[in-house]
């Protein structure tokens, strides 16, 4: 028996590995890349930096009840960002795959979700029960403030309307921040690692208006959902893990709301 590689069955093999590769991670030119992440961040978030700089930063409206006209807004944000990024992908001949939209293994994604989104939990109470002894009592007031701000803001929802609001948001978020965002980063900065932390800050810094001890959170979370992206090639997983997040924390700010009163 020879002990000599089949190069060609190497070559077979390597050229297989590569074509699944870049089934998620498309090979496109960094320029082009770039110019596909401006055109959808500007349609998306250009008019609202555009608003913020010639108006200024109304923080108020981040404790008070979301009203429908911005359910309405979000909506549309969604639909049209989906509606950019699959014109995208036909102008590329790439199919939604490459975003990582497959249901290749489902039982296998929402174990990995369900794993992940108790994972999250435990971090989260670990994380506040640290920040009790590290924290001073201005800092955990500041906090419980803007929790409080920002649970306000989902008082009015109907409860029907939680579970299709959280699959929406968990849907459009991780289609934008980690499918697309990553994928095309990676074709910028050719490091997944990279690509993960990038996304995730500017995910993180979208969430400003919870302070900042909630965006250091949120840029862990992000982390944790880019991470599982790279790896399992599916946004599946990220999706679930998002969707039960927002659940979680929606329901909880409405019973919490509804005792404070």
């Amino acid at each position: 028996m020879s002990i000599i590689p089949d190069v060609s069955e190497m070559s077979v093999n390597s050229t297989s590995k590569n074509r699944r590769f870049s089934e998620i991670f498309p090979s496109l030119n960094p320029y082009e890349a770039i110019l596909e992440l401006l055109c959808v961040f500007s349609v998306l978030y250009l008019p609202y930096l555009l608003k913020a700089a010639v108006l200024g930063i109304d923080m108020s409206k981040y404790s008070q009840p979301l009203a429908s006209e911005q359910y309405v807004a979000l909506l549309s944000q969604g639909i049209l960002a989906s509606l950019i990024i699959g014109f995208i992908l036909f102008k590329n001949r790439q199919p939604i795959s490459s975003l990582g939209l497959h249901v290749k293994d489902l039982a296998s994604e929402i174990a990995i979700a369900i794993i992940a989104f108790l994972g999250i939990l435990t971090a989260i109470w670990i994380i506040s029960i640290i920040a009790m002894f590290v924290l001073d009592s201005a800092q955990i007031k500041t906090i419980n403030r803007n929790n409080i701000q920002i649970a306000n803001m989902f008082v009015d929802m109907p409860i029907w309307a939680v579970p299709l609001f959280c699959i929406f948001v968990g849907y459009y978020e991780e289609l934008v921040f980690r499918g697309f965002f990553i994928t095309r980063l990676r074709c910028v900065l050719r490091n997944d690692l990279l690509a993960v932390i990038v996304s995730s800050a500017v995910f993180a810094s979208a969430h400003f208006y919870e302070g900042i001890f909630k965006m250091m959170m949120i840029f862990g979370l992000a982390c944790l959902l880019g991470g599982i992206f790279v790896v399992r090639r599916s946004l599946i997983a990220p999706m679930i893990v998002h969707t039960l997040f927002n659940f979680t924390f929606i329901m909880l700010a409405k019973s919490a709301i509804k005792v404070m009163k």
